[in-house]
């Protein structure tokens, strides 16, 4: 299995959040590109499309208004592309973006990366990649 390409240009991140969601949960909204070939290459500058992914690659787009300490996002960031990573299979050859829509509770994860609030990331992408591999 070949390793998951991740896309680290802002212009695609962009590109990748006009599209509608495809799917939601708690915490996070996934987006897919509809066609991979034009939304990254659409409207971006030449340097951008000489570097233009395509097949299955991922982004994660973890705001500081929802997870406020970079070991935070850095824990979310990993547990989403390991469970992206195992599912790759499964899932439709064409960019994915995975955002984080709402913090996570304090009162319920006190630590800033503890195993229980890596468990339940995990879990929470694990149920959005089943809904995405079933659509």
């Amino acid at each position: 299995m070949q390793p998951l390409k991740r896309i680290k240009a802002w212009a695609q991140f962009q590109q990748l959040m006009k599209t509608p969601p495809v799917a939601r949960s708690q915490h996070f909204v996934v987006h897919r590109a509809i066609d991979p070939a034009g939304v990254l290459a659409e409207k971006l500058p030449a340097t951008t499309v000489s570097r233009q992914v395509t097949g299955l690659c991922l982004a994660a787009l973890l705001p500081k208004r929802w997870a406020k300490r970079a070991v935070t996002r850095n824990a979310l960031r990993r547990q989403i592309y390991s469970a992206f990573a195992q599912q790759q299979a499964h899932l439709a050859p064409v960019p994915h973006l995975v955002r984080l829509r709402a913090a996570m509770d304090p009162a319920l994860f006190t630590s800033a990366c503890s195993d229980p609030l890596k468990t339940a990331v995990r879990q929470e992408i694990d149920q959005l990649l089943t809904h995405l591999s079933a659509a």
